[in-house]
């Protein structure tokens, strides 16, 4: 029952998290994560003095909080600013794309696994739904291109850094991890905030003080415990089921709570998106099974 739970807990939290962080922004994108991050790194810290448990400092468990910190910061910074142009559910479309971008990465950088046939067609199919909704974006004004390319640029900087990550593999908890990478992440934002002079103080509503709240506490703090969670319990393909359903609620959600634009475009290019995803998934299922059947049978 508290797999189950976590499990849409997880769906909850990341469906809505993109109209969160387009709500947590309205007063600037800087202002907006700076109270994010700062928020996630007191309570994750209270956390831990409540647990008791005191952080690894050796070469490695550094390192990671470093990576952590620059993946959040070159992740949030990119998708912050280009949020800014396009509509939320967007952002969680885009954002699919992750398990594609990683397998790309491993397969050209690592020489792990290699690009099938069906992958790069799961790639092309995903890519031209972006396609699909790029010529949608042309009407709500040539910023939206923008809006959508440094989307696609953050995700890249996420597949890349989390990769670095588990190239690591300090074996630091998951707790620990997270709030140190938002320590991080909060010193390199607040530095750009003094370096741009795009200031650190900012009108916020009541609307954007309670987004930035449920983003630090919720999404940040909450939602990426219950993730590594998930990850100690639940096999790959099951986790990977998420980033499938997450795109087309948060379109949903971005049209019923933000009057976000929903038309027939929208919907096929979300519908291409998932669908490259759901047939890179079942390949990767499939390639899995295949080498432990080998494996087992050798």
């Amino acid at each position: 029952m508290r797999i189950a739970l976590c499990y849409i807990a997880i769906i909850l939290i990341w469906s809505t998290t993109p109209l969160a962080f387009k709500w947590s922004i309205a007063s600037g994108f800087i202002p907006g994560i700076i109270g994010r991050v700062l928020l996630a790194s007191v309570c994750g810290a209270m956390l831990l003095a409540i647990l008791r448990r005191l952080p690894p400092w050796n070469d490695d468990a550094r390192r990671m909080y470093v990576v952590g910190g620059l993946s959040l910061f070159l992740t949030w910074a990119t998708i912050g600013w280009g949020m800014q142009f396009i509509p939320s559910g967007w952002v969680s479309v885009i954002f699919g794309l992750t398990p594609i971008m990683t397998s790309i990465i491993s397969a050209y950088w690592h020489g792990e696994g290699r690009l099938t046939m069906v992958r790069l067609g799961s790639l092309l199919m995903s890519v031209a739904g972006l396609g699909v909704i790029f010529q949608h974006s042309l009407s709500l004004g040539p910023d939206a291109a923008w809006g959508i390319a440094a989307n696609v640029l953050g995700t890249f900087f996420y597949a890349v850094t989390m990769d670095w990550m588990k190239r690591i593999n300090a074996g630091v908890n998951a707790i620990v991890t997270t709030t140190i990478s938002h320590a991080m992440a909060l010193l390199m934002f607040v530095a750009t905030g003094l370096l741009t002079g795009t200031g650190l103080e900012a009108e916020m509503t009541p609307r954007t003080l309670g987004a930035i709240a449920y983003l630090g506490i919720i999404g940040s703090i909450g939602g990426y415990t219950m993730f590594f969670y998930l990850l100690k319990h639940l096999d790959t393909t099951r986790i990977a089921v998420i980033s499938l359903i997450t795109p087309i609620l948060s379109v949903l959600i971005g049209h019923a709570f933000n009057d976000e634009p929903l038309n027939a475009a929208i919907w096929t290019g979300t519908g291409m998106v998932v669908a490259g995803l759901l047939w890179f998934e079942i390949d990767s299922t499939m390639t899995r099974r295949a080498v432990v059947k080998a494996a087992g049978g050798g």
